[in-house]
């Protein structure tokens, strides 16, 4: 089976851990499919749909934390994802869409401000 939006963020995570390995991102578990009662047990204990799938937790200065969700080839928002980025974003922090490792890098990039 082809995973291309898995692939993506782990290229993304990959690179990031080498540009930047004293910055922590990581991925919440949100997604995937669970039975009623992990997904019960997931919603109890805060797992929220719509959450982006990579925090980076760096303050720039205007942002505590980047928080980027991936999209692979044609992929669309949900309206839970389009509801938790406009919160993020009316909450200072800030949230962006990738769709290729070149994006991931320039949204990073411009977020961090490196030397």
């Amino acid at each position: 089976m082809k995973h291309p939006e898995q692939d993506l963020q782990r290229a993304c995570v990959k690179w990031f851990k080498i540009q930047y390995p004293n910055i922590l991102i990581f991925h919440p578990a949100n997604g995937g499919f669970r039975t009623k009662i992990e997904a019960a047990i997931m919603k109890g204990i805060g797992v929220m749909p719509g959450i982006p799938d990579l925090v980076i937790c760096h303050n720039n200065g205007e942002s505590g934390a980047l928080f980027v969700e991936m999209k692979s080839g044609n992929g669309k928002l949900s309206d839970k994802q389009k509801e938790v980025i406009k919160w993020l974003r009316s909450n200072k922090y800030e949230c962006e869409v990738c769709n290729s490792l070149d994006d991931f890098i320039n949204i990073v990039n411009i977020y961090i401000k490196p030397d």
